[in-house]
């Protein structure tokens, strides 16, 4: 299934915008790695109501994956985001991140005992 989403409800679309080289207008990379993350974190919809805890499990997955976490003023400009990712508890993330934090000491581990 193809990643759909709707910046329609968000405040200020135009700033999530970039012009390319050829002058087309092309959505931001700040834009296309805050949808994607829609993903990551199990929240399909950035709102007033749970902005914060998308902050935090992103903030999460960036630094389990050693990514620079976005700010939550970042965060802050997509309140109105949809998309048609699939939704987490916070039990379902938690045992998904888990998941990858002992998948990453495995592979540490291998790797240091190979050396």
């Amino acid at each position: 299934m193809a990643l759909e989403f709707d910046l329609r409800k968000v405040g200020n679309v135009d700033i999530l915008r970039t012009k390319g080289e050829d002058g087309q207008e092309n959505w931001s990379q700040l834009t296309t790695r805050v949808v994607f993350s829609c993903i990551s974190t199990g929240i399909n919809e950035i709102t007033e109501d749970n902005y914060e805890e998308w902050f935090q499990r992103n903030f999460i997955w960036d630094t389990v994956h050693g990514l620079l976490p976005l700010p939550l003023e970042s965060v802050k400009l997509f309140i109105g985001l949809w998309t048609n990712a699939s939704t987490l508890t916070k039990a379902e993330f938690n045992k998904r991140i888990m998941a990858d934090i002992w998948y990453n000491a495995e592979t540490q581990l291998r790797e240091e005992s190979d050396a």
